[in-house]
């Protein structure tokens, strides 16, 4: 690892040197990475396993409707409900909840959103938050709120983001 370090930043002093910043920067990222992945984009479908560092996401089911529950959805609204399965495989217990995910439909900053939470929402609710031991999983339902207008394909979304606030890869669920 040592050398691994010593590399970069010789590589770091180099760039510098000749003028190149955005060099500079990638050689920082490498180095706050620490061994981590990061800046991959990695995309799956619904019933494919998709690994990440921390735990295996399968979405098992998507449906639509605009009641869940006791809650009705106004016209041009409609409830994503995915069902998804976790498995922790990670070497430690790992926090879980319903706000590790979020939905997009397109870019921009109004094309996206996280899941709905409601206590009596519906018995099949993703949880709030829990605890997976290793080689635990769990299976719940996230309920997302989106147009029923949409520019594009909706995409279930898991960024890694670690204790430290380093952001390593995004994994990508397609659901149409």
């Amino acid at each position: 690892m040592k050398k691994i370090i010593a590399a970069a930043l010789a590589a770091a002093a180099m760039l510098s040197v000749t003028g190149c910043a955005d060099g500079l920067s990638n050689v920082s990222t490498f180095i706050e990475a620490g061994g981590r992945d990061y800046g991959d984009t990695i995309i799956n479908k619904i019933g494919e396993a998709q690994r990440n560092t921390f735990f295996f996401t399968t979405v098992n089911e998507v449906n639509f409707t605009n009641e869940v529950g006791d809650y009705y959805l106004d016209d041009g609204y409609e409830f994503v409900c995915v069902d998804v399965t976790v498995k922790n495989c990670y070497n430690q217990i790992i926090p879980m909840g319903y706000s590790d995910f979020y939905i997009r439909w397109g870019e921009g900053d109004e094309n996206w959103d996280v899941p709905a939470y409601y206590d009596d929402l519906a018995d099949d609710a993703y949880e709030y938050s829990f605890e997976l031991a290793v080689g635990e999983d769990y299976t719940g339902v996230l309920y997302f709120v989106v147009p029923t207008e949409r520019d594009d394909k909706l995409q279930l979304i898991y960024e890694e983001l670690y204790e430290d606030d380093f952001v390593g890869s995004t994994y990508i669920i397609e659901l149409e």
